[in-house]
């Protein structure tokens, strides 16, 4: 599941409303919020606010949301500048994502970092 479909499947079932409940609320049909739920679609950014409207959610629960869609949304392509290792990287890396420990993810994101820290002492960044 994408961020944005367990957040809204999270917000839905916090409120104690099926999905034809919210379906009937935005004026969908109850099988499009189980797609939006199921990773197959995202929303249009006027349903999503007929979403947010609905579900009466809170600027926090608001701001979460949208950058969850903005999340699910996400699509990697490596830039055409990227060296031959790059490419090797993240082709690598799509057989991992979806299957990472949060002990890996933190230290990849601190291997980041550090590269980061040592550009920025140099003068690079």
């Amino acid at each position: 599941m994408t961020p944005f479909s367990k957040t809204l499947e999270t917000l839905r079932r916090n409120r104690d409303l099926s999905q034809t409940d919210l379906a009937s609320m935005v004026g969908v049909r109850a099988n499009y919020i189980s797609t939006l739920e199921n990773s197959r679609k995202l929303p249009s950014e006027a349903l999503l606010e007929k979403i947010i409207d609905c579900l009466r959610l809170n600027q926090n629960d608001t701001e979460r949301l949208k950058n969850d869609l903005e999340l699910s949304r996400f699509s990697l392509r490596a830039p055409n500048n990227a060296s031959r290792e790059e490419f090797e990287l993240l082709y690598m890396m799509k057989d991992y994502v979806g299957n990472l420990t949060s002990s890996q993810i933190q230290l990849m994101k601190m291997a980041l970092k550090i590269e980061d820290e040592i550009k920025s002492e140099r003068g690079i960044l």
